[in-house]
């Protein structure tokens, strides 16, 4: 059996990802941050293959059985994909520690997002990953929470627009494109309700995650490949049908979609107006993996009197005389996070955090039922058959709701370090920008 490793890279600063009022709340973590902390969170995420050498030929499909319950159980054949695009929203880390006062929820600190989906100028946030390239983002956290609770985290959430994954079944290479948000855009009337025409119309442009394309909430999308390793283009893909598991342009009656998607809360709390900010909440999906490694990681307020660590007036990196030449320059002196890493109980700290994560994918695409895979395994028994370990998962129980043995698996590095000047800590990323390339740890 070969094992894909995807790295994940997470950088730690300041940038409300999701930047409008409302408040996305993730079982695997906290509300959005409510502070006026800075985070220096480069949240660079290198979604990458380690080694695509190894995806080189036909990809290995195996029998495999996935259970969740007694009563719900499956057997069919996984499949390693050979790569995988992700567009990126949010990050959080968990824990098996529960939340105080909700015998249901894990706590956990989030890395990255937080918000109602929409940002300014109608842009859509965070940015599309292709796994086969290291690359990241800044995000917000909300890790200044954590000092006292000092978490061991073991698990990370993905949020994600979309999914989409390339394999080979039956000596042909398919592409599965799973979206969880509507294009077009201007489709979601709420929206309009919410953000008004002159926002929806720059929505049009800035809130589009795949151009050149128009779906709804959870469609699987399909493409078979025209050439093995020439990857599909906007206009190949295509709706299935439900039953017959046949590929149209056109969107069937009963289109292959994941219904667990209904349960997604998608609404205008209140409009915008008299200077107060849209309150929207937009539901997205995370993809849940499980650490190989338990890592030690949390925060604190860099200074002031809610500050556990530090509650002087100015930052440990700085002093009275520069803070006050910065109050009397009009300069940002607002608490930044400052995080705490510890390894074999030593502690560093810094008011910068990179991490890196490496996703395993082994065996992540699942098709359903298919008790045996070869040459004569027709395209409508593979196209009816397909989803991923994950999915499956979701449309049995709900999003969100699997057991460790269908869990990506995954390795986390973090490094936490000084940044080189106070104003790097404070400098906030342009709205919509792309994933850009980083070096790894």
């Amino acid at each position: 059996m070969r094992n894909v490793v995807l790295p994940l890279i997470l950088c730690s600063s300041g940038f409300a990802i999701m930047s409008c009022k409302g408040k996305n709340k993730h079982p695997e973590g906290p509300a959005a941050n409510s502070s006026d902390a800075s985070s220096n969170v480069n949240l660079s995420f290198q979604l990458a293959i380690a080694n695509p050498s190894q995806l080189t030929g036909e990809s290995v499909s195996t029998n495999c059985h996935v259970g969740l319950t007694p009563q719900i159980q499956a057997d069919g054949q996984c499949i390693t994909p050979s790569k995988v695009s992700l567009w990126v929203t949010g990050v959080s880390l968990g824990t098996t520690d529960k939340l105080e006062g909700d015998a249901m929820q894990t706590a956990g600190a989030r890395l990255l997002g937080g918000g109602s989906g929409f940002g300014k100028e109608g842009y859509f946030v965070g940015a599309a990953f292709d796994l086969a390239n290291l690359s990241g983002i800044r995000g917000s956290d909300n890790l200044w929470s954590t000092y006292d609770k000092k978490y061991t985290f073991k698990s990370a959430s993905i949020q994600i627009a979309y999914f989409k994954g390339a394999f080979e079944a039956g000596g042909r290479t398919w592409e599965l494109l799973v979206p969880f948000v509507n294009q077009p855009v201007e489709g979601d009337s709420w929206l309009k309700d919410c953000f008004g025409e002159a926002w929806i119309n720059q929505a049009k442009t800035n809130a589009v995650v795949l151009p050149n394309m128009t779906f709804k909430t959870g469609d699987m999308l399909v493409c078979k490949r025209q050439d093995a390793n020439t990857p599909c283009t906007a206009d190949q893909f295509q709706w299935a049908d439900s039953s017959t598991g046949v590929l149209s342009s056109t969107r069937p009656a009963s289109p292959k979609v994941l219904n667990a998607v209904s349960a997604l809360t998608r609404k205008c709390n209140s409009p915008g107006g008299n200077g107060a900010p849209p309150d929207a909440r937009y539901d997205l999906p995370s993809m849940v993996a499980k650490l190989s490694t338990p890592v030690d990681l949390y925060g604190d307020l860099s200074h002031g009197p809610t500050s556990k660590s530090n509650p002087a007036e100015f930052p440990a990196r700085s002093n009275a005389a520069e803070w006050a030449d910065r109050r009397s320059k009009n300069l940002d002196t607002a608490p930044f996070t400052v995080y705490f890493s510890s390894n074999g109980g030593t502690v560093t700290s810094g008011d910068r955090l990179d991490a890196q994560i490496k996703i395993d994918a082994s065996n992540y695409i699942f098709l359903e039922n298919l008790t045996s895979l070869d040459a004569n395994t027709t395209d409508a028994e593979i196209i009816k058959a397909m989803t991923t370990k994950e999915f499956w998962a979701w449309e049995k129980l709900g999003i969100g709701k699997l057991g460790d043995g269908l869990m990506l698996g995954a390795d986390l590095k973090v490094k936490v370090s000084k940044s080189a000047t106070v104003d790097e800590i404070y400098a906030k990323p342009v709205e919509g920008s792309k994933a850009s390339g980083v070096t790894p740890l």
